[in-house]
């Protein structure tokens, strides 16, 4: 049997313990709990103490006894981003914004701009339709009016769209 660490989380010390490969074991029933790939491709398994019942995550059990305290606010990432892997070796304490910098970096998360965005307002031609225009007083009030949206969209999507921003006139 691998070397096991008591879950530092909650009241689960008591009954259940980690290893250091992401195995979680119940001392109760004295076996490995089988995990359950969440939507979100993480393995999570359920725990039962004194009646109530809760999903936890396993790298967060495996960060929990096997890594040092993360600070308050901390995410759990996974070095190789693979979320299956929730080796002990493989986890580390980020902060949010490190955490989404290694998704981007690593192409695990897409860095959508422009009309790729899903909260994208404007299409590449429509962009280009708004930028054609040179500037004069009341051509975003004109714009917004002819394509039924707000003046400070218009005026958005006239020097800062899709993060190629334009010199800015007043």
């Amino acid at each position: 049997m691998p070397p096991l660490r008591p879950v530092h989380l909650a009241d689960y010390a008591a009954h259940y313990a980690v290893a250091e490969d992401g195995r979680i074991f119940s001392l109760r029933r004295r076996l490995f709990l089988r995990p359950a790939r969440s939507r979100g491709g993480y393995w999570n398994v359920g725990l039962h103490v004194d009646g109530a019942a809760s999903t936890v995550t396993v790298h967060r059990l495996v960060a929990c006894a096997w890594l040092e305290p993360g600070p308050v606010g901390a995410q759990i990432n996974h070095k190789d981003g693979d979320k299956g892997n929730n080796h002990a070796s493989n986890l580390e304490w980020v902060t949010p914004l490190e955490n989404t910098r290694h998704a981007l970096a690593t192409g695990l998360a897409p860095h959508r701009l422009g009309e790729t965005n899903p909260n994208a307002r404007w299409t590449a031609a429509q962009v280009e339709y708004i930028r054609s225009f040179p500037y004069k007083h009341g051509l975003f009030s004109k714009l917004a009016r002819e394509l039924g949206t707000a003046p400070c969209s218009i005026r958005y999507a006239y020097y800062w769209w899709g993060g190629n921003p334009r010199p800015y006139k007043r």
